[in-house]
């Protein structure tokens, strides 16, 4: 699937080996993607220039902050500017996820779930992404963007 606008990406997981290779995956399928692996480097990053983001793709299972944690911190600020915002975990999302969701006391229905790690084919992921190249080419044809 190749994508003709480009979608930038702010992607975070603490695992560098496994961020390169789905970088490499992202970059692969048309989207320009900057990669992190510290939760706060990347807060700050979005802080600073999240309304340059079109989505921003956390991993679940991190050990300093959790991908829930800083969806959390992402939504106090709204999330930067972001409007599409996706956790994934390589492992399966369980009712684990509904449950920190509920403990930090943020709504997980304006958050994407990719159920496993994106280089996997996800449906999920392909279904996010043609939904905001639809809304990119309607900001075009609309003289929006």
């Amino acid at each position: 699937m190749g994508i003709n606008k480009k979608i930038s990406a702010i992607y975070l997981d603490d695992d560098e080996t496994l961020a390169s290779v789905v970088t490499d995956f992202l970059n692969g399928i048309g989207l320009q993607v900057k990669q992190f692996h510290d939760p706060d480097e990347a807060i700050e990053e979005m802080r600073k220039n999240g309304t340059c983001y079109d989505l921003s793709l956390i991993d679940y299972r991190m050990p300093i902050k959790n991908g829930v944690q800083v969806l959390k911190e992402m939504a106090e600020h709204n999330f930067f500017g972001i409007k599409y915002n996706a956790l994934y975990s390589s492992m399966a999302l369980s009712t684990e996820v509904d449950e920190d969701f509920e403990s930090e006391g943020i709504s997980s229905y304006s958050i994407y779930k990719i159920p496993k790690c994106p280089t996997d084919n996800s449906n999920e992921l392909f279904q996010l992404l043609e939904t905001i190249k639809n809304e990119k080419s309607k900001k075009v044809i609309y003289g929006q963007g």
